[in-house]
């Protein structure tokens, strides 16, 4: 009768000791960093890149027979999507943009969402004095890169007019050509293509 009371009291005891071990258990696991939170929430995050460098090439094309050497891994690319006879190089903008993490909230805790964004531009001025200025705003989501890039003009005559705008995914090392313009019905056409390095 005794020996039957124990086993009874014990088979009262097992719930609580099982249930005490499965909250030690639980709080190991438990994250104690924001990263080891958002892993333990099984969420995804993909870090940006730490700078993205934008090179621009303003290049103004027909009336030219020779093609600028300066410019010539940029004139490869180039011929495969326009005819112009020649191409020479207006100037060339460097910018450097380091894209930004954007947050959401859940629970109170501020999670990433897998989106960065910057925003840079310049003011240039081309070997004939006239001045333009380049305009991105980049996009990066789940590791995709995207640009969206303005080229405006900053004469007193024209200022804000928009000559070139597109929106193209960028792959680092890799030349983009967004379009190509005119100023007015005389002069050559003006194209804009942009090279982006990224650092990791």
């Amino acid at each position: 009768m005794r020996f039957t009371a124990l086993l009874a009291a014990f088979a009262l005891l097992l719930p609580v000791v099982a249930e005490g071990q499965g909250q030690q258990a639980q709080g190991q696991q438990r994250p104690t960093s924001q990263r080891q939170l958002l892993d333990y929430r099984n969420l995804s995050v993909q870090e940006p890149p730490a700078n993205i460098r934008l090179t621009f090439h303003l290049i103004e094309a027909d009336g030219f027979t020779n093609d600028d050497p300066e410019i010539a891994a940029v004139v490869t690319e180039l011929r495969r999507i326009f005819r112009f006879r020649g191409y020479r190089l207006a100037f060339t903008s460097v910018l450097n943009a380091s894209p930004e993490e954007r947050y959401g909230g859940r629970g109170g805790v501020p999670v990433p969402l897998n989106r960065a964004e910057a925003h840079v531009s310049q003011r240039i001025t081309d070997q004939q004095g006239r001045p333009y200025v380049v305009a991105a705003a980049i996009t990066v989501v789940d590791g995709d890169v995207r640009a969206s890039v303005v080229l405006q003009d900053d004469s007193a005559e024209r200022r804000g007019a928009e000559l070139i705008s597109a929106s193209v995914n960028l792959t680092s090392g890799k030349t983009v050509v967004l379009g190509s313009t005119r100023t007015d019905a005389t002069s050559g056409a003006l194209i804009l293509a942009v090279t982006s390095v990224f650092d990791p």
